[in-house]
């Protein structure tokens, strides 16, 4: 039985996706980029660690859309999108680099134009035009995050990067109490940074990262066993796991061990 989960940072696990190319994958811990080819309307997914995205198709017909941190199991509108990359963003990352709160992007998706600005949306598409489309984007959001026009308050960045790791570190299980004593701040002004830089309140965060983690740990450990998940990731027993982990991904962890 593992000890503990990785500690290195992961982007979210979606268990009912299947178009996304690993092998056209680009990660940093700030930001994951994976080409993509989907042939629905829509795309189930379950909650994140709290994640930004942007979805781009081109550049023929160049088109893209921001999608917000999602909170519950649902589905998301693809907008017509079938073919293209995918941009993740790191909890608050999103908000540090383009300097927009997270908390303004609907989970559902904005169009491009109702977010950036036009010089903002031709860089996307010139990038997508690239023989490396993937590499020119990771360049792209590299030079924007040391643009001092994208930077946030350097106190609120601070924090938010400060709560995130701290969530991450203890795997979700970290009461708002406990963040209030590590930071040296009210859990008013927590809550209202962290919600706005994130796009989920600490709380929601924090149950999200638990259950990731727990994905992550049926994922690496098949013959695990719900038990050893709880008390690993501190839930109070077994049926508050399960309880836990149905809200979120629409099924038991029972169910999805045997899938």
């Amino acid at each position: 039985m593992p000890n503990k989960t990785e500690q290195k940072y992961f982007f979210s696990i979606q268990p009912y996706w299947s178009c996304l190319e690993k092998d056209q994958h680009l990660t940093t811990d700030r930001v994951s980029i994976t080409h993509f080819h989907w042939n629905q309307e829509e795309l189930e997914c379950v909650p994140g660690n709290g994640q930004v995205g942007i979805m781009l198709s081109g550049p023929e017909a160049f088109q893209g859309f921001c999608y917000g941190v999602l909170d519950a199991k649902g589905s998301i509108p693809l907008h017509g999108l079938t073919d293209g990359y995918f941009m993740r963003f790191s909890p608050g990352t999103f908000s540090q680099i383009c300097n927009i709160p997270a908390n303004l992007i609907p989970a559902e998706g904005l169009d491009l134009r109702d977010v950036f600005s036009p010089s903002q949306v031709e860089e996307m598409r010139c990038a997508i035009g690239k023989p490396d489309p993937g590499t020119a984007l990771l360049q792209m959001i590299g030079a924007w995050s040391e643009s001092p026009d994208s930077r946030t308050c350097s106190r609120e960045r601070s924090l938010v990067e400060e709560v995130t790791q701290l969530i991450w570190e203890r795997q979700g299980n970290i009461r708002v109490r406990d963040l209030e004593e590590k930071t040296m701040y009210s859990s008013r002004y927590i809550q209202s940074v962290v919600g706005s830089q994130v796009g989920v309140a600490p709380k929601q965060l924090c149950a999200q990262i638990r259950f990731q983690q727990a994905l992550f740990l049926l994922c690496r450990y098949p013959q695990i066993t719900l038990s050893q998940i709880a008390q690993i990731l501190g839930y109070s027993d077994q049926a508050h796991f399960s309880r836990e982990f149905k809200r979120f991904s629409g099924i038991s962890p029972t169910i999805y061990q045997k899938k």
